[in-house]
């Protein structure tokens, strides 16, 4: 049964259970049951989709060069909505890691001298 069939299931009208017990039996959560979603606004969704495009174009900008193209644009939001609305869509900047911790094969690797030493006085 879809989560839809059970949700239209619930009668709040209903004196014998409640509605938190309802939810128990049916397995919804009851913020499940009274949320209602609301659509987007016309103007997030023109944001998201110059993201998209800005996205496309060029991958390795982040929240900081998105902004910096919105501003260019005449496009005034904060950097917060621009990386709350990259999260929404899953964009995430494309960018090179240091590896900082992958050994060199080339170089010469030091024995590390102290490791059948017992240690047992200062100095």
């Amino acid at each position: 049964m879809s989560l839809e069939q059970r949700r239209a299931l619930i009668d709040p009208d209903l004196k014998e259970m409640r509605i938190v017990q309802q939810c128990a039996v049916l397995e919804i959560h009851r913020c499940g049951f009274h949320y209602t979603p609301r659509p987007m606004c016309e103007e997030d969704l023109r944001i998201m989709h110059l993201m998209d495009e800005l996205h496309m174009e060029d991958p390795c900008r982040g929240t900081r060069r998105i902004f910096d193209e919105f501003l260019e644009k005449g496009v005034l939001i904060g950097r917060d909505k621009g990386r709350g609305s990259m999260q929404a869509m899953r964009i995430k900047s494309v960018y090179c890691l240091p590896s900082t911790t992958v050994a060199d094969a080339t170089k010469y690797k030091f024995p590390y001298l102290l490791r059948d030493l017992k240690i047992v006085r200062r100095n």
